[in-house]
Formats: structure tokens, C-alpha cells, sequence
């Protein structure tokens, strides 16, 4: 944002070309003739009485003689991503417009994956798509960038993530999918329980055949040693992704209750 090196291409042409670039970008060179040319490119600091800008993001466009002649580059410049931003808690958070930054006041850990975890305020649930240095329960504070992860409420590209203080998890109300599972759409992120399922690879099956995938479990969870057991369920919904995969759901405990006689597993053979 502040003191950038000039960056260089090079330009080949078989006829007259001009730059036309936004006012923060300036060029070497105007304008090029047939052939190869060299253009350096500079931008203005980010800045302004000293404060740090919003980043910014604009085209520079190399024309030739005809329309069907012009190239577009495209410049991006860093800046204060989080300036003017407010903050809030999750349930503001969930409100905020997509793309806006915010900084989000303590809220507590209720899930964690390996590439992102839940946080709550009571209300409302939102994911960060961050790894971290947190644990369930803990109470944290962060900036991040309003976004969605499979259609549902996030916080992306986040910064500061600050432990304020450990507690024991306190959840949102629980919706008991248990048999109501397939099909089942949500528009939020809910704590949910899946009871009397069967855990297959890395899936439960529930007993109405809906199917719910586990987004990055930790290894503590022990998914493996429960493959072909009935399990009682919990944790947090997320939708599916654009691939059609999922539903996804971040785990906050799985219990055992048994070898499920019905599934047959392969047979793992060895050589002797």
C-alpha cells in the first residue's frame, strides 16, 4: 500500500497501441508502436493524511486500432481492509452485508474442524474459515471479512483471532434430526443431533437414509474406529457445497452405541 516497486511487462504489437490507466497508476510510456515494447507500471500510495485506505482494484487497458484489439490487466493494491468496518457480535455479523469487513466482539468457540471453527453469541452461530489456536469453549475476538461457506453465514481472511478467556461451551438451541434428516435444508447454521445413526467411512446414515458428512474431523474424534457403528451425533450443520457434496456438519461429540451387524465391510486380505 505504501512505497510499492514499479512492475514491468513487456508489450508485442503488430501496430500502434496507448495505456489508458485509472488516476492511482501511472506508466512510463503513453503509447507503443509495432513490435516488442517494455511498459513500467507504478501506483500511488494508498494513503490518505495518513491514514490507510480501503484495497483497491482497477484496470489498466493496453488499446490497438480496433476494439477487438484491447488488453486488460488488472492492477490490485493493499490496504486497510477492516477501515470504517463495524463491530458486533455473531448475530450482527450473520446480518452484514457479503464482502464487508468486521470485527467481531467476544463470542464463544462451540466446534472445531481442522480448516475452520464455529463460534455463538447465544443466538446465532457463524463458521471462520481460519485455522487456529483455539479450543472449545474458548471465548474469542477477531476481524474477518463477511463471506459464506456452503451458502451459510462466515467470516473469511481473518485476522487478530484472540483468545479473552476459556469457559465451558454453552450451545444454541438443538434441533433433533434423527429422523427427519433426508432432505432436511437449513438456511442457518443449527446445532443439531443426529441419534441412532450408522457412521460409514465418513458419514452417518440415518435412520430415515439421510446422510451427513463430517467437515475435517480432528483425529480425536476417533471417525476410523467407528466405522460400521450405530453413534448418537452432535455438532453443527452446514449445507452442501456447489459440488453436491455434503451435507457437512462440524462435530462437537460422537458416542458410540455399537457394531452395526448390518454393514459388511471388505475384507482386508494380506500376503504371507
Amino acid at each position: 500500500a505504501k512505497d510499492a516497486e514499479p512492475q514491468s511487462f513487456n508489450i508485442i504489437s503488430q501496430g500502434v497501441w496507448t495505456v489508458e490507466a485509472p488516476e492511482w497508476v501511472t506508466t512510463d510510456v503513453k503509447t507503443g508502436w509495432a513490435g516488442q515494447s517494455a511498459i513500467s507500471v507504478s501506483v500511488a500510495d494508498n494513503i490518505v493524511e495518513g491514514q490507510m485506505q480501503l484495497p483497491r482494484t482497477d484496470t489498466l487497458v493496453i488499446k490497438g486500432s480496433d476494439m477487438y484489439a484491447h488488453y486488460y490487466v488488472i492492477i490490485k493494491q493493499l490496504g486497510d481492509t477492516y477501515l470504517g468496518a463495524t463491530e458486533g457480535t455473531v448475530t450482527n455479523a450473520v446480518a452484514l452485508e457479503t464482502g464487508k469487513g468486521f470485527g467481531l466482539k467476544e463470542s464463544q468457540v462451540v466446534a472445531i474442524a481442522k480448516t475452520g471453527f464455529v463460534v455463538t453469541d447465544g443466538s446465532s452461530n457463524i463458521f471462520i474459515q481460519a485455522a487456529a489456536e483455539v479450543a472449545v469453549g474458548d471465548k474469542v475476538t477477531l476481524k474477518g471479512l463477511r463471506s459464506t461457506y456452503n451458502g451459510m453465514p462466515a467470516l473469511s481472511s481473518c485476522e487478530n483471532i484472540t483468545v479473552t478467556a476459556k469457559a465451558t461451551a454453552q450451545h444454541t438451541a438443538q434441533k433433533d434430526l434423527s429422523s427427519s434428516l433426508s432432505g432436511y435444508k437449513a438456511t442457518t447454521i443449527e446445532y443439531v443431533a443426529v441419534k441412532g445413526a450408522t457412521l460409514v467411512a465418513n458419514q452417518v446414515i440415518s435412520t430415515d437414509g439421510g446422510k451427513l458428512t463430517f467437515l475435517d474431523a480432528p483425529e480425536s474424534f476417533n471417525i476410523a474406529g467407528l466405522n460400521a457403528h450405530y453413534v448418537d451425533l452432535y455438532g453443527y450443520y452446514l449445507a452442501s457445497d456447489e459440488g453436491g457434496n455434503g451435507p457437512f456438519v462440524v462435530l462437537t461429540s460422537v458416542e458410540d452405541k455399537g457394531e452395526n451387524e448390518n454393514v459388511k465391510l471388505p475384507v482386508k486380505w494380506s500376503s504371507t
